[in-house]
């Protein structure tokens, strides 16, 4: 009988431990469903086309810039939202360390978001991120954190396409690049 007892407040002290990391984990699905509330609202507002699977919403952009077009990711966490852009294209093995000392130089001009890429695959982009402690981000955070990436994709992807494609010199089209930005 006392056996039983034991068994049974043991078993009850384990249930109760894991209350807390019980509430913890529905707290975070709230939040994640209230940022994917927002940030559809946000999308549409905006009447973006979109596609919205796992927490992540997808979009495709036309751009004026030698990238032509990128696909941007919303990303829906916990803790933050995040969004990258991305090119459809790849930069090629040859051209990847020109583009890195490219992105190093671009990165320390830009602010909300900065440049990335994967060296092993060429791939590259831009992203931004809002970390999400207790305050939900508003219309106008979603607003720059949304376009940041792209405006700055935009402004330095004819640079981007000459370093990346046609291996120019990173430092001469990143010179050419600001003084486009200046004009």
């Amino acid at each position: 009988m006392m056996r039983k007892w034991a068994l049974l407040f043991l078993a009850f002290l384990l249930a109760f431990a894991a209350l807390p990391a019980l509430a913890q984990e529905e707290a975070r699905q709230e939040t994640v469903r209230q940022l994917n509330a927002l940030v559809e609202e946000y999308l549409d507002a905006k009447e973006y086309i979109y596609d919205f699977e796992d927490d992540v919403f997808t979009l495709d952009f036309e751009m004026e810039s030698s990238l032509a077009s990128c696909t941007v990711k919303v990303y829906v966490y916990y803790d933050m939202v995040s969004v990258t852009a991305i090119p459809v294209m790849r930069v090629p093995e040859a051209n990847r360390d020109a583009l890195a000392k490219f992105i190093a130089l671009a990165n320390n001009e830009v602010f909300y978001s900065y440049f990335r890429m994967d060296y092993g695959n060429g791939w590259f982009g831009t992203r931004s991120a809002q970390l999400v402690e207790s305050v939900l981000p508003g219309m106008e955070e979603l607003d720059v954190l949304f376009h940041m990436p792209l405006n700055d994709l935009e402004d330095f992807g004819d640079a981007i396409a000459q370093v990346a494609l046609a291996g120019a010199d990173p430092q001469e089209a990143f010179i050419a690049a600001m003084a486009k930005l200046e004009e």
